[in-house]
């Protein structure tokens, strides 16, 4: 009887154990297996939990008691409400815009909405909101200053030297002491009127107001229904030459309507309806007097 031969293993690695072995050494790899893949189990496994409503209702329920355990402690209330850098009429529309019943949890203020409300009101040009000391909501305001009354169909608006509105006034004696402008775009110019008013001062209280014509130029309005145009380039020049004019030979005085500074090189003198008739009869009666 032949004896049986057995064939021996192959003790090389087969390919596929051959690539993992090589796989396995790899570092990259290793930290998969290793940690990776536990953290990805991990982290799945917080990401359903975290999906049933049931665990997101209990979540939700112990923030909100821990919350309200946090707010109505005695440090977090606000008692009082300080506001600084304002005049009283505005300090009292504030304290009405605010509406907050005190003492109040400063977890249930909602500073950026209040600065709103605060930076709402004409007179407000920026504010400032902060929780101070002793519990104390304090509240800065940098408030807009009247510089001009601007005159419309209906009512009269005190604006600031950007020419936003401060507030609305009931008469022109409410504010004597500011210059008035009129015309469409006249809160778009503040700033240049201003010049002109410091040049017009002069002129004392003959001086009633400047009209924005066209969005362009200025008319000066004096009392007894004189105006005086100025031109849209050189307005505070023409403005000086007209005071100097008056200052040597009482220009403003005479018996004029109009002072036309339009064109710099050809000012022009425009009679009043008295004077223009006088003028007419008189040269009528030049005429007669000649046949």
């Amino acid at each position: 009887m032949l004896p049986v031969i057995t064939a021996r293993r192959d003790p090389a690695p087969s390919r596929i154990g051959y690539r993992l072995r090589r796989l396995w050494l790899t570092q990259r790899v290793r930290w998969l297996l290793r940690r990776g893949v536990p953290l990805g189990l991990i982290l799945a496994v917080i990401i359903g939990t975290i999906g049933d409503g049931r665990v997101q209702t209990w979540v939700g329920s112990q923030l909100d008691g821990l919350r309200n355990n946090i707010a109505g402690r005695p440090e977090m209330q606000i008692v009082a409400m300080e506001i600084q850098n304002a005049s009283p009429d505005l300090a009292a529309q504030i304290s009405a815009v605010m509406d907050m019943d005190l003492p109040i949890s400063a977890l249930d203020l909602n500073m950026t909405l209040l600065r709103d409300q605060v930076e709402r009101l004409d007179a407000v040009q920026s504010a400032t909101l902060r929780l101070g000391a002793q519990n104390v909501l304090e509240i800065d305001v940098l408030e807009r200053q009247p510089v001009i009354l601007w005159r419309q169909a209906d009512q009269l608006e005190m604006l600031d030297t950007t020419g936003a509105r401060v507030a609305i006034v009931p008469a022109r004696a409410a504010q004597p002491d500011l210059p008035v402008i009129a015309g469409e775009g006249a809160n778009e110019a503040v700033e240049d009127v201003l010049r002109l008013n410091r040049i017009a001062l002069q002129l004392g209280p003959r001086l009633r107001g400047f009209v924005r014509i066209g969005g362009r130029r200025w008319d000066v309005v004096l009392a007894d229904d004189v105006t005086i145009m100025l031109p849209e380039i050189g307005a505070e020049d023409a403005l000086r030459r007209v005071l100097a004019l008056h200052a040597s030979q009482a220009l403003l005085d005479r018996d004029i309507a109009v002072v036309d500074m339009r064109d710099a090189s050809r000012p022009l003198l425009r009679l009043n309806t008295d004077a223009l008739q006088t003028l007419r009869d008189a040269r009528a009666q030049a005429r007669d007097d000649s046949i």
